[in-house]
């Protein structure tokens, strides 16, 4: 690892480089299971949509032969699952920006202050009526095209938004398409009397993540191989 010092960057300590090691293990690494787990139990739990996915895998490697970055980028209906089950599920449920100059909130009188840190609650507003109709439904259409009506811009924060929001987005998006694709391409999942509707988080916890997951994983028969 390089550290470059001096100029207006200060020299990290230590105790600074490690916990910033540990953070990015955690958000590379945590944040992506979680969201594997998440949309698993979104799709056992939801069989059409499941029949639906496993419907455009099956095209998409017939057409290309595996599943490569243009496959996937050509898939509307993984995008459309993976994007409902981070509103449903997102693994930062809140996030913290700190005010770096006085700012007044329009005509409010209300003025957050430099250094004040405000907290965003991302899970709550993906669950905001206001925002998202039915929103304890698992609807991946409100994310596909021509699906009215559409939520506010930054109503939606699973990465954060704006020049700070999460670095790794574009990779782990592309992460977890092709782990799902090429998942249901050979099995499909099933809840079990024991999976818990809706999903249970563990308590105190960083970032999002469930106490248990129990599904049936049944191997399909039905795979049309690319001719």
């Amino acid at each position: 690892m390089i550290i470059i010092t001096g100029g207006i960057f200060p020299e990290l300590s230590n105790v600074e480089l490690l916990a910033q090691c540990v953070l990015f293990f955690m958000v590379g690494y945590e944040t992506t299971a979680a969201v594997l787990t998440f949309a698993a139990h979104c799709l056992a739990t939801n069989p059409e949509w499941q029949e639906k996915l496993i419907e455009e895998v099956d095209e998409a490697f017939e057409k290309h032969g595996e599943m490569s970055y243009d496959a996937v980028r050509d898939m509307k209906v993984l995008d459309a699952v993976v994007s409902e089950t981070l509103r449903m599920h997102p693994p930062a449920a809140s996030s913290g920006r700190t005010a770096v100059e006085d700012y007044e909130l329009g005509n409010t009188g209300i003025v957050i202050k430099k250094g004040m840190t405000v907290m965003i609650p991302i899970y709550a507003m993906h669950y905001d009526p206001d925002f998202f109709q039915d929103p304890e439904t698992f609807n991946p259409e409100r994310f596909m095209d021509g699906y009215e009506p559409k939520h506010p811009q930054y109503a939606y924060l699973p990465f954060g938004a704006g020049p700070r929001n999460c670095l790794g987005m574009r990779f782990a998006l592309l992460e977890i398409k092709m782990c799902l694709a090429n998942l249901f391409r050979h099995y499909r999942l099933k809840p079990l009397s024991t999976t818990k509707i809706p999903l249970e988080y563990k308590r105190g916890a960083i970032l999002l993540t469930v106490t248990e997951l129990p599904l049936v994983v049944e191997k399909r028969t039905d795979v049309k191989m690319p001719s």
